[in-house]
């Protein structure tokens, strides 16, 4: 199913536009280099293998690799020295220089600047001392002295070695961290508002892709705020040393795990292959107990683990959204967006594992990496579930629409099947009777002598037959009036003739009755039942009276006839159910009738935009209809 943008309310379109505008400026202010590069002339590496290098040792070294930029030297016991070639400072310059080493996640740094007699410490598993400038990353400040030098690096961590370093002057280094970090901050902040945006929605709405999501940016948030180096400058102090390395570390693969399982209950609705699901599932329990490595002092190789299922679960996500590409589920987030997100979101997570196995050069990759779990993991995702929540709730009003249709047709079809009952319970019983009549006159020889009752029988199988067909196409709305200039006392005498009694009835009327234009037919059907029902049902040689009268309405002058008869044994009809379909009284089904004599008035009067009105007097049953001289046009 096809949903558009356009269910999206008008505050997601605003965090969608920020955020994509925000993403790209993060992105150059965090990989962008210092505009002040020249204080650095030479970077080179050295690994020692043994682990056991003092720094004199190190400076006798003449097996440097030089680089530039970042460099990887992925996971591994070896600790790696860095040596950097400063250049002189200006005459004059009183400033420090500040040293930056990024990431944030290496755990132990030390800094040798044998020209000034420095030896400074850092790193994740080192609480941050009061000289350092703040930052995310780690930094080391040392004199700015008038001639070249070179200082030194150690770099110690169990978690991978990928390492970028930058030299500025104090003040410009405070502005570079500003750029980078404040974007960086911004997004890790946004990224919590979504968590506890979807928190709230979970809590109303307790939907499992919802809470998964939550779960998943509580981890990821959880993450973030160590990897990426808050936690250092936020509670670093506070915490003993090593415990901040130890929550860094568990926080790696929780995360991977947490996307994995969320990714797996997302995928549930495209009908991906079960064994996906199922790897996904399993490989997030993995993932979730990996930490527990630690305990064995092998937190190295945890790490390690953890970034090679980075690819599998990649390779699982994208094999699984592909494979359902012809499955017949219709999903609310379209499953081509969905995949366009996952070669995206895929590859930034998977590039910087790369790097880590030196299996790419070292780049700020890594950092894009990282700007891609607080990005797409967070805001994005979120304003992705924002778009399938309302497009699950535009399917649900659909399908409400749906069932509410089917169930009104379902209904509509009930009362059809039950007036279609009706109906033929009662041709039946109308034309059983007379035709029983008929067949015992002609067994016993009676026919010819009962003419006068022959006709009316076939009269009255013929009234029920007309009535059946003129109910039928006054409920299809195939009746539609032909207004014409008729003679009303003409017409009415007419209809006074043609029924069952005509000598019972008496018409009082003007001659001078005006002219009225209407349905010559359709006002005789009216006025035949209404003659029919009232020598039918009132006592023998009683009276009908029929009465015509020309009031005049507060909206249109028009025509009145009234009929009035006496009850008979069938007594008054219920006001409340006398123009309904089939409706007869109970001492009523005693006589030849169809009910649908009255209900077919009220329609045809309707038509004609007249009325009808029942107001008994006693032992009288009176009926009036009223029809205007000419009908309002349309």
């Amino acid at each position: 199913m096809q949903i558009s943008f356009f269910f999206l309310r008008r505050h997601w379109v605003v965090l969608i536009i920020a955020t994509l505008l925000m993403t790209p400026g993060c992105a150059r202010s965090l990989l962008a280099s210092p505009a002040d590069e020249g204080l650095i002339l030479e970077e080179a590496s050295w690994m020692d293998r043994s682990g056991r290098a003092s720094f004199e040792d190190v400076r006798q070294q003449q097996s440097w690799q030089l680089f530039s930029g970042w460099k990887s030297f992925g996971f591994g016991p070896e600790p790696i020295w860095i040596r950097l070639r400063l250049k002189a400072a200006e005459a004059g310059a009183t400033n420090p220089w500040i040293v930056q080493v990024r990431p944030a996640y290496l755990d132990r740094l030390t800094l040798y600047d044998p020209a000034a007699g420095l030896e400074l410490h850092s790193g994740d598993a080192i609480p941050p001392t009061d000289d350092a400038l703040v930052s995310l990353a780690f930094t080391f400040q040392i004199p700015a002295l008038p001639y070249e030098r070179e200082i030194y690096l150690k770099l110690e961590t169990t978690s991978t070695r990928t390492v970028q370093l930058t030299v500025l002057p104090y003040r410009q280094a405070q502005q570079h961290i500003y750029q980078q970090e404040w974007p960086l901050g911004f997004l890790f902040a946004l990224s919590i508002i979504f968590a506890l945006w979807a928190l709230a929605q979970w809590w109303q709405t307790r939907e499992i892709v919802i809470g998964a999501f939550v779960f998943k940016q509580a981890v990821a948030a959880l993450w973030a705020f160590f990897i990426l180096g808050f936690a250092r400058c936020m509670i670093g102090s506070w915490l003993p040393p090593g415990l901040l390395t130890a929550i860094a570390s568990c926080s790696v693969p929780w995360t991977i795990g947490a996307t994995a399982w969320f990714m797996s209950i997302l995928l549930r609705e495209y009908q991906v292959h079960r064994l996906c699901l199922t790897s996904l599932s399993g490989i997030a329990v993995f993932l979730w107990l990996l930490p527990l490595m630690q305990l064995a002092g092998m937190t190295r190789e945890s790490l390690h683990i953890a970034n090679l299922f980075i690819p599998i679960v990649a390779i699982l996500l994208l094999g699984g959204i592909i494979s359902s590409a012809n499955s017949e589920a219709h999903p609310a987030i379209p499953w081509q967006f969905l995949l366009v997100y996952l070669l995206i979101y895929c590859s930034l997570n998977a590039l910087p594992s790369a790097i880590h196995f030196n299996l790419l050069p070292g780049s700020a990759i890594v950092m894009v990496g990282q700007l891609a779990h607080i990005v797409m993991d967070g805001g994005i995702m979120f304003i992705i579930l924002q778009f399938r929540a309302s497009a699950l709730k535009h399917m649900q009003r659909q399908t409400a629409m749906e069932l509410l249709l089917t169930r009104k047709q379902a209904e509509i079809e009930r009362l059809q099947r039950e007036d279609q009952g009706k109906l033929f319970t009662m041709l039946v019983h109308e034309i059983k009777n007379p035709l029983a009549s008929l067949r015992m006159w002609l067994e016993a020889g009676l026919l010819p002598r009962k003419r006068d009752n022959l006709e009316r029988a076939i009269t009255d199988m013929n009234q029920v037959i007309e009535r059946c067909v003129h109910t039928s196409q006054l409920g299809d709305q195939r009746l539609q009036p032909v207004v014409q200039p008729i003679d009303l006392l003409e017409l009415t005498q007419s209809c006074i003739q043609a029924c069952r009694e005509p000598n019972k009835v008496d018409i009082e009327a003007s001659e001078n009755m005006p002219l009225l234009h209407t349905d010559a037919q359709m006002l005789t059907i009216v006025l035949s039942n209404l003659l029919d029902n009232a020598c039918k049902y009132s006592p023998p040689h009683s009276r009908v009276v029929v009465s015509l009268q020309s009031p005049a309405t507060s909206s249109a002058a028009g025509i009145c006839w009234r009929v009035t008869n006496m009850a008979g044994t069938a007594g008054l009809p219920d006001a409340n159910q006398l123009f309904e379909k089939y409706y007869r009284s109970a001492h009523a089904r005693r006589l030849p009738g169809s009910g649908l004599g009255l209900f077919l008035v009220r329609g045809l009067l309707e038509l004609m935009q007249g009325r009808i009105k029942y107001a008994p007097q006693e032992e009288a049953v009176i009926f009036t209809i009223w029809l205007p001289l000419k009908p309002e046009a349309g």
